[in-house]
């Protein structure tokens, strides 16, 4: 959420995530394939709501850069 600038902004998280879960390619040859994700709009919000909240664990400097 730090890598989208979501972090102090609940809807924007979830607009993101939204947004995310459905550009991923599906049926394109020689990519790799996302799963399909059955997801309700509860759901997509609880878990942007998860990755903010996992987003403020101090992780002691890990990872070492923005990058992972």
């Amino acid at each position: 959420m730090t890598r989208w600038g979501v972090t102090d902004n609940p809807e924007a998280a979830y607009e993101m995530m939204d947004g995310w879960i459905e550009a991923q390619p599906s049926g394109i040859e020689g990519r790799r394939q996302m799963p399909h994700f059955t997801m309700t709009e509860e759901d997509k919000r609880g878990l942007a709501e998860f990755l903010r909240w996992t987003d403020q664990t101090d992780t002691l400097g890990w990872p070492p850069n923005d990058a992972g």
